[in-house]
């Protein structure tokens, strides 16, 4: 017979395991936005398509980039929402402010991710990927990868976002 304590114990490992921080590369990260931006002023970002799992949808573990392709399946609409966005000149300009006032850290866990934003050209290839996870209470950014780089972003990134992409507005 198992004692009454493994499964809290499993569960808490599972849970310690899954919040392990990776390393972060503040240096390869800051190319990325460097990037980005020199790209947005050049024209050669045309489109950005997201995904966001909404902050209500409860899951037992911190889902990971892996996991939004999973999302992507899921019958019911409201767990995976999905748009894209043609960049206009005025829009590029906003997110290329918006990448200006981005500051980068490194993060103390992992994140618990809810946004996929990828980058795109003219031809539809994916240029540059950022997640970002769920917000917290009392916190002021939030933790998610640039291009594969585990950082925390400043709420600049967000904000421009959430203006574009929130499920009451469109613009």
């Amino acid at each position: 017979m198992t004692p009454f304590w493994v499964a809290p114990v499993l569960l808490c490992s599972l849970w310690l395991v899954s919040s392990a921080v990776h390393a972060c590369d503040l240096n390869a990260a800051r190319t990325s936005v460097d990037s980005i931006r020199e790209q947005l002023s050049a024209g050669k970002i045309e489109r950005i398509d997201v995904r966001r799992i909404p902050d209500h949808v409860n899951t037992f573990i911190a889902v990971r980039r892996e996991h939004f392709e999973l999302y992507s399946h899921a019958q019911d609409s409201s767990i995976l929402m999905q748009r894209s966005l043609i960049l206009t000149e005025r829009r590029r300009l906003e997110l290329a402010r918006a990448f200006r006032r981005l500051q980068l850290a490194e993060p103390s866990i992992s994140p618990d991710l809810r946004w996929e934003i990828v980058l795109r050209d003219r031809s539809g290839n994916s240029l540059h990927s950022i997640f970002l996870d769920k917000p917290y209470l009392l916190t002021w950014g939030r933790r998610g990868y640039i291009d594969g780089n585990l950082c925390w972003f400043s709420p600049s990134l967000l904000g421009w976002l959430e203006k574009r992409f929130s499920n009451s507005r469109r613009s």
